[in-house]
């Protein structure tokens, strides 16, 4: 077992699963009327939580992808689509005889060969799912929190939390996309690696440069 990879994994679930946490905390108190305080000062408070917040974080990741794909449904194709024809249109000497879908292939086929260029590449998932997954929770925490400031008429203070909230969901989206992207980017352009000769990529630059000295 890679524990590199375990702990990326960990990492990925028990981070958003702490904002849920709260969040539960937080709907907890609005619903029963009474705060319930987790004591930092004992061990089995935090086991506890610790376990528990991976485990939301776990169950509560299939929820967070189902609602940005539904968020990004505007969009004509999935990601992995869009990157394959990125890379089309990038090398278009390359004949591809696979199809977009086909990534995890590739990358099973990376895994056997360059396993840690492979758990780099995989670092990116992770990051993508951990991303997605704060979003979601942060989303959630964000209207909560508005919810109890114009009902309860928080402090000013708790107005700013909301509106960093919301402003940390939309700078999870953006990088959930943005790793996502480099994922499949890094599986497509390693499978091209292994097909395009190196002085290939030297003449295609040569080229560029030519021309941009005629212009």
């Amino acid at each position: 077992m890679n524990i590199r990879l375990a702990f990326y994994d960990l990492f990925s679930y028990a981070v958003p699963g702490t904002l849920y946490l709260y969040l539960f905390l937080d709907w907890y108190k609005l619903l029963a009327g009474t705060p319930y305080n987790i004591d930092l000062g004992n061990i089995g408070h935090i086991i506890v939580a610790g376990i528990v917040s991976f485990l939301l974080g776990l169950l509560a990741n299939p929820i967070s992808r189902t609602f940005w794909h539904k968020v990004y449904r505007f969009r004509k194709k999935k990601m992995e689509e869009e990157v394959f024809e990125v890379i089309k249109q990038r090398y278009p000497q390359i004949v591809f005889n696979l199809q977009a879908n086909q990534h995890a292939v590739l990358f099973a086929h990376l895994n056997r060969e360059h396993f840690e260029y492979a758990n780099l590449i995989d670092r990116s998932k992770a990051i993508s799912i951990l991303s997605s997954n704060i979003g979601f929770a942060l989303l959630l925490l964000g209207i909560t929190r508005a919810f109890l400031y114009f009902t309860q008429g928080l402090s000013s203070v708790m107005l700013i939390f909301t509106i960093l909230c919301f402003v940390g969901w939309l700078l999870s989206m953006y990088l959930g996309v943005r790793f996502d992207r480099w994922y499949y980017m890094n599986i497509f352009e390693y499978a091209i690696s292994k097909e395009l000769p190196i002085s290939e990529l030297i003449e295609l630059k040569l080229k560029k440069q030519s021309k941009a000295k005629r212009m």
